[in-house]
């Protein structure tokens, strides 16, 4: 008699069961897989599948792309020799100042100015960064041909200087003023002086004339609080690159020309009170003041501290390590 079929019908012993499940793998095991051939085996096969997807790339390129590849080997290599041939500049070099700011020589100031008793504190670091320059004077001038209750008795003078960078935009009042919490009345206008000694055609020199009132808590004077300053004008101009501008853009401008191997502006920025700071000047006062200022200072900027613009731009100016690595 034939014995029936068990319905337990396991594999011999060795044997693979055909209807027996895989066991899961574990994460130990993959793992190992992974690590199959030490760290130079999963190198190797990234490298691999990397070569493997560029020659796919290039496969499946078309003409254009080898086109596009071409013009832009020929640009590189083409760009710095034809700059070099035809005295193109894109980077700008710096322009030390021949002798800080903050060591504006106060004899020659006289006699018709000198430096008010107190002077504004030295900015802070944070202020610094802010700022965008570490090339500043921050004085109060008192004009000693007028008396202590004149609201342009005393100009509040602050120059800054900024080269060497690649992209220098201008600091202005009518951003930084109010960023400070002061509002800007109106817009800020451009009005032209006459200011000799600065190079100018015919002396004439055109100034940007902002006027702001005070924010919430006014401002305290010298003497207590300021009762009288409910809104005071803002003056300013630029010098760069040998020449006397009056806006943003306008130093912007001066700064693209392809053909000027440096860069740099000073911002010359001005307002005035009487000595004890208890009222400012208008504007048609402070224009009138600032002729007399700018006419004192300009010249001792130009002469002590600023860079001869002439002298660079022909390269008579050029040592054999730059004017860049000088001291400033």
């Amino acid at each position: 008699m034939t014995t029936p079929a068990t319905t337990n019908q396991s594999a011999p012993q060795g044997l693979p069961n055909p209807k027996a499940q895989p066991a899961p793998v574990t994460g130990a095991q993959e793992a190992a897989a992974a690590d199959v051939g030490g760290p130079r085996g999963r190198v190797d096969g990234t490298r691999g599948a990397r070569t493997g997807l560029l020659r796919e790339v290039v496969r499946r390129a078309s003409w254009r792309f080898y086109v596009c590849i071409g013009c832009l080997v020929v640009s590189a290599a083409t760009m710095a020799l034809l700059a070099a041939w035809l005295s193109i500049h894109f980077q700008k070099a710096a322009v030390p100042l021949k002798r800080p700011l903050s060591l504006l020589d106060v004899s020659k100031l006289l006699p018709e100015y000198e430096l008010h008793t107190f002077q504004p504190e030295a900015l802070s670091h944070d202020a610094v960064e802010t700022l965008g320059t570490d090339q500043y004077m921050n004085w109060a001038i008192v004009d000693r041909r007028r008396d202590r209750d004149d609201p342009t008795c005393v100009a509040h003078l602050f120059v800054s200087y900024y080269t060497g960078k690649p992209d220098m935009v201008p600091h202005v009042p009518e951003e930084c003023v109010v960023a400070g919490g002061q509002k800007l009345v109106g817009r800020a206008r451009t009005e032209v002086i006459a200011v000799p000694g600065v190079g100018a055609e015919g002396d004439r020199v055109a100034v940007r004339v902002c006027q702001f009132e005070q924010g919430a808590g006014g401002q305290s004077s010298l003497f207590g609080p300021a009762r009288e300053l409910p809104s005071f004008c803002v003056l300013y101009l630029f010098h760069v690159n040998g020449e006397c501008r009056s806006t943003r853009d306008e130093v912007r401008l001066a700064q693209m020309s392809l053909f000027d191997r440096y860069a740099y502006y000073a911002k010359i920025e001005v307002k005035f009170t009487d000595y004890g700071i208890r009222r400012y000047a208008s504007q048609a006062e402070s224009l009138a003041a600032t002729e007399s200022l700018l006419g004192k200072v300009m010249p001792i900027l130009l002469e002590d501290h600023l860079a001869d613009w002439e002298a660079l731009s022909s390269g008579a100016g050029d040592s054999e390590s730059g004017p860049s690595d000088r001291d400033g």
